[in-house]
């Protein structure tokens, strides 16, 4: 999956100025798939929870909250490569 350009404007109004950086919250992350993704920022914020970025193949992955998506990614293209 690409981002098209709607899902870049939901990025920000500067594109060139998103930074991808691991997943910061206030919560312990328990899952294991976020020591494989990325997320956009923009000057510090986190400007989409649509969209997380795999490390190992650079593909945009939805994501809506939960970690279904982002672990089925792996287990579909990364089989053997990461430990879940």
């Amino acid at each position: 999956m690409v981002l098209n350009e709607r899902d870049i404007r939901l990025l920000g109004e500067e594109f060139n100025n998103v930074i991808w950086e691991p997943y910061v919250s206030n919560r312990k992350l328990k899952s294991k798939v976020w020591r494989y993704v990325v997320c956009p920022y923009v000057f510090g914020n986190l400007v989409s929870r649509r969209y997380v970025k795999c490390t190992l193949c650079e593909q945009p992955i939805y994501w809506m909250g939960s970690t279904s998506n982002i672990s089925g990614h792996f287990k579909r293209k990364h089989k053997g490569e990461v430990v879940l």
